[in-house]
């Protein structure tokens, strides 16, 4: 029983520790990649064992296996001793033959020996063959108790930051193209194409990296800091063709070359006046630009005139909007996610929020010395469109694209002006991102996060609870079954399971030797009547021959005895025990 007890420690400590590791460190440990089977000119290349799921898979369900063995050996030596525990025993009540010399346990069926076994009152039997059932299943279920998972596996790490961003001066003033930019972002938001490295559609984010760098690490990494973002927006009014004309902020005038527009209209303290040559059969998206506004309105207007060239509408144009926009530039510090090598960080933004309780997300406004510069030159990168007639700049272009990709199928001025909040962010976070308004700096360190992506090796946890389960309850009935064999153990050192050890018990029995003769007696008696019944038959029947394949009349030595007992109440419920004193098997009489 120590053994066995041993083996059920070591079971429950080794497998509840293991999944206390597996949820407190993401699994117990790093294992490499597993190589899949593969087929070379038709033939089967399996997977290397040695490389499979060997020891998550095979070598549990062996260690459960073996211990069901252990655990059936048991369970045979107290099916070999029950009988004479009971006999032996006087709280046991009265035992008849039947539940004692002629009682077995051979049922195949799962859950019928225990069944049996109960209503033979033999409770810690049945808790025991119940038990190895439970084991068998275990063995099954054992094989799913690890598991391999490839996960973002989560350090803690130094993060520095060698740049900062210019809003001030920073005495350069080098004028920086957006043509990149507005390629870009083109290619983003009508394509679906990458970004500039540390660049979203709303924020450009200021650059970071690990401060060491572990060189063992193969593959890319997530690195995760608060850093800086920088973004732009849009406050913008919003005009419909119906309002210039009611308010009377629209002049036409014919010219040569087509219809000059003029817009003439005051947004929120500033003179917004916008010249407009509109030729026939043509797409207008155009972004215009006042930089005269005073400073107490914003000192700059940014707007967007869309529209599609109709000769029956008063204004000459369809689906139109015009957008008058004060542009706003924004700081924050945000918890930013990248997707990077070691030698190249921040090639992809992974994924942005704020971080709550830091103080992350809250916007500060600003006023880089560029902005009202940069705002002035957008509408001068004009395209030129060949073949669809189309009037307009190369952010006026994206808002004209994004705009399809987003109809509704009608007119809708304000998807119209969720496109141009959109292309005029986006073109501003990869400006900041590519024009080096991010000068050096003294090295910064602070603390971040890395995320590695690794195959882990798991704790699963229903299988894990499910064994568990079933070797604790072995283990409480191996504590019911110790006291058992304590209390019996004179009984049980008789080496009962052995057929010279059943012999010395009956050894000295009078009564057995004369329950055998009963038992002969009374099949010997059943027989005479069975044989002189079918004579009467064959006397009373008209001498027919007997019917091919019939079986003779049995004599005494072809009866079973065992059976013969077992079936015949007179004798299997005669009482039994063995004495006290004389330690001898004692059978009632007839």
């Amino acid at each position: 029983m120590s053994a066995h007890f041993l083996s059920q420690v070591i079971i429950l400590v080794t497998l509840g520790t293991l999944w206390r590791v597996s949820v407190v460190h993401q699994g117990i440990m790093q294992v490499s990649e597993v190589p899949d089977s593969f087929f070379v000119q038709g033939k089967l290349q399996p997977a290397p064992f040695v490389d499979s799921n060997l020891l998550w898979t095979t070598l549990p369900t062996w260690i459960m296996s073996l211990y069901g063995a252990f655990w059936g050996a048991l369970l045979e030596e107290l099916k070999s001793c029950q009988v004479t525990v009971d006999l032996h025993s006087e709280k046991q009540g009265v035992r008849t033959v039947k539940q004692t010399l002629l009682l077995e346990y051979k049922h195949i069926i799962p859950f019928a020996d225990s069944m049996k076994a109960v209503r033979n009152r033999h409770y810690l039997l049945a808790a025991c063959m119940t038990v190895k059932i439970a084991i068998w299943a275990a063995a099954g279920l054992s094989a799913a108790v690890f598991s391999v998972a490839n996960i973002p596996v989560v350090a803690n790490a130094e993060i520095t930051t060698s740049v900062f961003f210019d809003d001030v001066n920073g005495g350069d003033r080098t004028v920086y193209s957006t043509k990149p930019a507005l390629d870009m972002v083109a290619s983003n938001l009508l394509n679906n194409g990458s970004l500039f490295a540390w660049t979203t559609r709303n924020h450009s984010f200021l650059p970071f990296n690990l401060a060491f760098e572990d060189r063992s690490r193969n593959g890319p990494i997530n690195i995760t800091a608060t850093t800086e973002a920088y973004s732009a927006t849009l406050d913008c009014m919003l005009y419909q063709g119906d309002d210039f004309l009611r308010l009377g902020l629209l002049t036409m005038e014919n010219v040569t070359a087509g219809t000059s527009l003029r817009y003439n209209l005051v947004d929120r303290g500033c003179n917004v006046t916008s010249d407009y040559l509109l030729r026939k059969d043509v797409s207008v998206s155009k972004s215009w630009v006042i930089a005269t506004c005073p400073t107490a309105a914003g000192k700059v207007r940014y707007g967007l005139l869309k529209g599609d060239y109709d000769s029956t509408s008063p204004f000459l144009l369809t689906n139109f909007t015009f957008l008058s926009c004060i542009p706003k530039f924004w700081k924050e510090n945000r918890l930013v996610t990248v997707r990077s090598g070691l030698q190249s960080p921040g090639e992809v933004v992974d994924d942005v929020e704020a971080a709550p309780g830091t103080g992350t997300g809250e916007r500060t406004p600003i006023t880089p010395f560029f902005g009202s510069s940069w705002v002035t030159n957008l509408p001068q990168y004009v395209i030129v469109e060949s073949v669809h007639l189309f009037d307009g700049d190369s952010l006026g272009y994206i808002v004209y694209g994004l705009r399809r990709l987003l109809s509704t199928g009608q007119h809708n001025g304000t998807i119209d002006e969720q496109s141009f909040q959109t292309a005029f962010s986006a073109v501003y976070a990869s400006f900041v991102s590519t024009s080096s308004v991010y000068k050096p700096a003294e090295p910064a360190v602070r603390q971040g996060s890395t995320s590695v992506q690794q195959n882990r090796l798991f704790v699963v946890k229903g299988p894990t609870i499910a064994v568990l389960t079933i070797v604790a309850f072995a283990s409480a009935v191996s504590m019911v079954l110790t006291g058992w064999v304590q209390k019996h153990g004179s009984i049980l050192k008789k080496n009962l399971g052995r057929i010279f050890g059943h012999a010395l018990l009956l050894h000295g029995s009078t009564d057995i030797s004369a329950f055998i003769d009963d038992v002969k007696r009374s099949a010997s008696l059943d027989s005479q009547l069975a044989n002189s019944s079918t004579a009467s038959r064959k006397a009373n029947s008209n001498s027919n021959p007997p019917a091919p394949g019939a079986r003779p009349s049995q004599g005494d030595d072809d009866i079973d005895l065992v059976e013969y007992a077992d079936r015949t109440k007179a004798l299997n419920e005669r009482k039994c025990w063995i004495g006290d004193k004389d330690n001898v098997l004692h059978i009632e009489p007839l």
